[in-house]
């Protein structure tokens, strides 16, 4: 046989330009579906959602310090470590893959736990239907160094903590947080500030709406529910602020049996114990806040994530001025509207003239 002639060699080269075509065809939509499989959440990742104010330091604290025990001395900077804020830049590059863990991080991962909980990622985004990574659109204003609608991806979750707190009290609370922490926002009166957008970009009742649809553990096992069906939406578990402080143990079990782990009575006990307001409140002051002191280092000297921890304080930002024992009716008609449904939906209110 003598040598390939110019002509077989012509079609070699271009079955093989052809061959490296398809392979490149083939693999731009599949490095696609890869990227954005690595910024969705994991099977065994869980969120902890709520809206601004609604007590997610507290549930943090009391799983972090069942999860660590002695090992660490649990505050506001480490706490950042065991259950990272999605909507912290930062966190949300090393979620997907593209930043590596801190050294604090790292040690947090290869730490011996006595109680193994899973990934606990904590957010404040409202449920959005549709939302797909990657990032591209921030929510709420001025915030775009820090929220978007992706990789939190509320949808994909198949596990959600709801943390829901009367709206009256949350929004008496964000208005104190806002003003010390010196947001604009809050340079207003209280029914201009019921009235304005704040961060997360939507009400606290539209926000406890956007999770209220879906199934709940009780719902799940009743329903009998496929598979194919439980991976088209997270299960909730509601927790509600005003149940935590009534009984926080109760609730603290209700979590884990959810997170299906395993703790006993005494490790339980001592995490609530740790994890009480004057602790927590110490904590504060002595120790400080990792992303609060970060960013707003100029915030107001009064400025606490540690308020009060009261249920019923809402009055003191509904009360009719100079007579403290009567709601003011302008702001009581403003929260109605956006709000009372809701309220009335979550067993919070029953007629429209609270007082």
């Amino acid at each position: 046989l003598g040598p390939p002639s110019a002509t077989m060699l012509a079609d070699k080269s271009n079955l093989f330009v052809l061959a490296m075509a398809l392979l490149v065809a083939a693999l731009i939509p599949l490095g696609a579906y890869l990227d954005k499989q690595m910024r969705l959440p994991r099977s065994s990742d869980v969120l902890l959602a709520s809206f601004p104010r609604s007590g997610s330091f507290w549930v943090r604290f009391m799983l972090a310090h069942a999860a660590v025990g002695d090992a660490v001395v649990v505050d506001f900077h480490n706490l950042e470590e065991l259950f990272p804020d999605l909507e912290y830049g930062p966190n949300r590059k090393i979620y997907v893959g593209e930043d590596k863990p801190s050294a604090e991080q790292e040690g947090f991962m290869r730490l011996h736990k006595r109680v193994e909980l899973p990934p606990i990622y904590k957010s404040h985004m409202p449920l959005i239907a549709g939302a797909e990574p990657p990032c591209f659109d921030s929510i709420g204003p001025g915030v775009e160094e820090f929220a978007c609608q992706c990789p939190n991806c509320p949808p994909h979750f198949k596990r959600v903590i709801y943390l829901v707190r009367d709206g009256r009290d949350v929004m008496c609370s964000y208005y104190s947080f806002q003003k010390t922490l010196g947001h604009e926002s809050a340079n207003a009166t209280f029914v201009e500030f019921l009235q304005s957008e704040v961060y997360p970009g939507v009400s606290w009742a539209k926000h406890a709406s956007s999770y209220s649809d879906f199934p709940t553990p009780e719902v799940s096992a009743a329903s009998g529910k496929s598979e194919a069906d439980e991976q088209k939406a997270p299960e909730v578990l509601w927790l509600r602020y005003e149940d935590l402080h009534e009984d926080p143990l109760r609730e603290l079990k209700r979590i884990m049996k959810f997170l299906g782990v395993r703790a006993t009575e005494v490790v339980l006990k001592e995490s609530v114990r740790k994890s009480g307001y004057e602790v927590m409140r110490e904590t504060e002051e002595d120790g400080g806040l990792k992303l609060f002191d970060k960013h707003y280092s100029q915030r107001d000297p009064s400025f606490r994530v540690v308020r009060k921890g009261k249920v019923g304080s809402w009055r003191e930002c509904f009360a009719k001025e100079g007579s403290p024992e009567e709601i003011d009716e302008e702001a009581r008609k403003v929260f109605n509207a956006e709000s009372f449904a809701t309220m009335k939906k979550l067993g919070y209110l029953e007629d429209e003239n609270w007082s």
